[in-house]
């Protein structure tokens, strides 16, 4: 039985803007039919409460599905649309969700993050938090609903605060609701007059025809305008280069390059660079037709399969170093970076690692690539001789605060060690990935588990659901201000030493119930750089809200961190199992892969 319901509040006349705003389109669809789209995943029974415009609304809200009811007395506020679409509901109904339309930025994981939150905490009334305040989309359980009736004006759900037992809120990061012209144009980015001017008024009469927004495809995804320079300076993605930060792909496949889509990226989102792993080829590789033609043109001619894999990754990731190599040249070498990582199998093998690091970069042979070590405490020693030696190193598998000051050291002794053989420094670069949403996949359940003890313990506990990652990932950069701003590093940086950037790995969102950009908005910073899959990527051209957060809550992170202990939780034993996990998670499809090549040369004719 549906138990669920959304409330769409559509009965506004749009006086600021002079036209009815629901009908302007995002995406490719009309704010008003986004709305009811993403109500309609999350709720059995949706609900749209028109009144200005009754038909151009109802039509449209009809077409995507919607029940509609009338509010004829739509000019008292929004109070009377809430009051209407309460009224109607089924009485199986047990929560509603207020949806404001003119919100297009506001997710389907955002109205589930409030559904769950209503479940594990209770709360009859559970809204949306931005910069402290409260306010929709919100969720009303059955027992407010008569509450509701004793609205009036222009007065919404805050209004019932007083009347709930419990209330509970989930951060909302990209509130931006479209009242004005400059609303439109700011979020929408389309004209706001056809060529004619008019405009349509509440009586209908004088329909615009509505500019759309020019719409293109890059490897089957909608771009933004990438020819409009005005809507590149409003992409979130380019924008976190204001704040210092660098956008990476972590995803690559041949058709990525081969197809334009890795230059679009380029282009259009500022991308500066790549990063791969064996989980990442094994998915392009085995799980496509890419690379099938290379496959049996390398089996033809005898080569092994550790041979035929050499060949596939080294093409690929010198494809793409080529297509980011302008930009490595026109920052000195500080962006433009593609990563390859050495055979998981060598993750605890220091000198097995030191050779085929030194193997790749010779094979590669571009200034623009990072060899990927594991920052296992085999990998220390490793990553000391190879920057030693002016190999560019990504240290991967990041997930503890210990182990990655361990890293940032090896990487000054590499540098001490080239400066006293007489080395330059200069063009020596490094980057630390820290990981970050499998901490918050392994905490989580332990956090669960003494919430559900109840009292102060379970409080607290529930608190911290969803925040180590992050927390950990602010006292990181706490450690690489401190280690990168102290007299051992000053003193290689006089002699032309860049710093080892933190990287932010393991971005996309894991749990539904949260924001698909929780790993980006509060780790935005200078020379950090967020890697990103392309769906995390999407997202955040979508609804990014890019702001400098990476150093705000640094003492709230360390008391976070500092609870979890009094909770009987030992992080560093949690991050040292991840680090272990880690490695077998890159030697599972590493050798499924090398099964699949096996198969597939194995097939070809001689």
């Amino acid at each position: 039985m549906t138990t669920t319901a959304a409330i769409i509040p559509a009965g506004g006349a749009s006086r600021r803007l002079g036209r009815p705003k629901l009908l302007l389109e995002y995406q490719g669809e009309t704010l008003l039919r986004r709305a009811v789209k993403k109500a309609a995943g999350v709720a059995g029974v949706v609900v749209v409460v028109v009144g200005a415009y009754p038909e151009p609304y109802g039509e449209e809200a009809r077409r995507a599905g919607a029940l509609v009811l009338e509010n004829t007395a739509w000019r008292e506020g929004l109070a009377a649309s809430l009051r209407a679409g309460f009224h109607a509901l089924p009485p199986e109904i047990d929560v509603a969700l207020v949806i404001l339309p003119d919100q297009p930025l506001v997710t389907p994981n955002h109205l589930r993050a409030l559904l769950a939150r209503h479940r594990r905490s209770g709360a009859p009334l559970v809204f949306s938090r931005y910069q402290g305040l409260l306010g929709a989309p919100a969720l009303i359980q059955r027992t407010l609903f008569p509450a509701v009736q004793t609205l009036r004006g222009d007065r919404g759900a805050r209004a019932l605060l007083e009347q709930a037992s419990k209330v509970a809120e989930v951060p909302l990061s990209t509130p931006e609701d479209v009242d004005t012209p400059e609303d439109a144009a700011r979020l929408l980015g389309i004209p706001l007059t056809d060529s004619s001017g008019s405009r349509k008024e509440p009586n209908g009469q004088d329909a615009p025809r509505y500019a759309r927004t020019d719409r293109g495809k890059a490897y089957g995804r909608h771009s933004m305008h990438s020819d409009d320079s005005r809507q590149s300076d409003m992409n979130p993605l380019r924008k976190l280069q204001d704040f210092g930060q660098s956008l990476y792909l972590d995803e690559i496949r041949r058709s990525m390059i081969s197809g334009g889509y890795l230059k679009t990226l380029i282009d259009r989102d500022g991308l500066r660079g790549v990063t791969s792993n064996p989980a990442i080829f094994e998915k392009a590789i085995a799980q496509s037709d890419d690379y099938d033609d290379a496959i049996a043109a390398l089996a033809r001619q005898g080569k092994s399969v550790p041979e035929i894999y050499e060949e596939l990754v080294v093409e690929d990731i010198q494809g793409a170093a080529d297509l980011l190599r302008p930009l490595y040249d026109d920052s000195d070498g500080r962006y433009g970076y593609v990563s390859l990582e050495v055979s998981p199998l060598l993750a605890h093998d220091s000198e097995g690692t030191v050779r085929e690091a030194r193997h790749l970069w010779r094979r590669l042979e571009r200034p623009n690539v990072f060899i990927k070590v594991p920052g296992t405490s085999a990998g220390l020693p490793a990553i000391r001789r190879l920057i030693g030696e002016g190999i560019n190193v990504n240290v991967t598998l990041l997930f503890g605060l210990e182990r990655y000051r361990q890293v940032a050291e090896a990487y000054l002794a590499g540098l001490q060690a080239r400066a006293a053989a007489g080395e330059p420094l200069a063009r020596t670069a490094s980057v630390a990935s820290f990981f970050l949403s499998r901490i918050d996949v392994m905490i989580d359940p332990l956090l669960e588990a003494s919430a559900r003890q109840g009292g102060k313990t379970g409080e607290q506990a529930e608190a911290l659901r969803g925040h180590i990652a992050v927390a950990s990932a602010k006292c990181a950069y706490r450690i690489y201000r401190e280690v990168f701003g102290g007299e051992r590093f000053a003193a290689l940086q006089a002699q032309g030493a860049r710093e080892q950037r933190l990287l932010w790995a393991s971005t996309s969102t894991k749990n539904p119930d949260y924001s698909d950009t929780m790993y980006v908005e509060p780790l935005i910073g200078p020379n950090t750089i967020n890697t990103m899959p392309s769906i995390t990527l999407d997202a955040y051209r979508d609804h990014g809200n890019p702001a400098p957060r990476i150093e705000e809550g640094g003492a709230l992170a360390e008391q976070e961190l500092a609870q979890l202990a009094e909770l009987g939780i030992d992080l560093d034993a949690v991050t040292q199992r991840l680090e272990d996990e880690g490695v077998e998670k890159f030697i599972k499809p590493f050798e499924s892969l090398m099964e699949t090549l096996r198969a597939a040369a194995a097939k070809t004719p001689a």
